[in-house]
């Protein structure tokens, strides 16, 4: 038998302060309004087996709920091509703080982030293409 499990793995919370999207930003709108907790509880009761935050660039609303159970940290990181203005967004699932750190330290050169993640074997993929 083939069991599947269930997950949202693209999801924001208040974590996500400011909006990267260019009319909410402009008008200084939350990415979300959601708190983490409340996401989590909509997640369960929608029949989720697992929740994840995928806040921009930061952890804090999935580590908000790293004691609850069947959660993990994930992020959407905002990377970009070295020498470029253009960005993308990089859904990066199942980090810690040291693989944050790391992302968020080096992310003006997206090719050594997709490095780090392939060597980590870190699950991920591109937020919005």
């Amino acid at each position: 038998m083939n069991e599947t499990s269930r997950a949202d793995l693209h999801v924001h919370s208040t974590a996500s302060e400011l909006s990267k999207l260019g009319i909410q930003r402009s008008l200084h709108l939350p990415e979300c309004a959601t708190p983490p907790e409340e996401a989590y509880e909509l997640a369960k009761r929608r029949g989720m087996d697992f929740v994840t935050i995928t806040d921009h660039d930061t952890i804090m609303g999935a580590a908000a709920l790293h004691h609850l159970p069947d959660t993990f940290i994930s992020e959407e990181l905002t990377a970009w091509f070295k020498g470029e203005a253009q960005a993308v967004h990089v859904l990066c699932y199942g980090i810690t703080l040291d693989d944050h750190d790391w992302l968020q330290a080096h992310n003006d050169d997206v090719e050594a982030c997709s490095s780090y993640l392939h060597s980590h074997q870190i699950a991920a993929a591109l937020a919005h293409p």
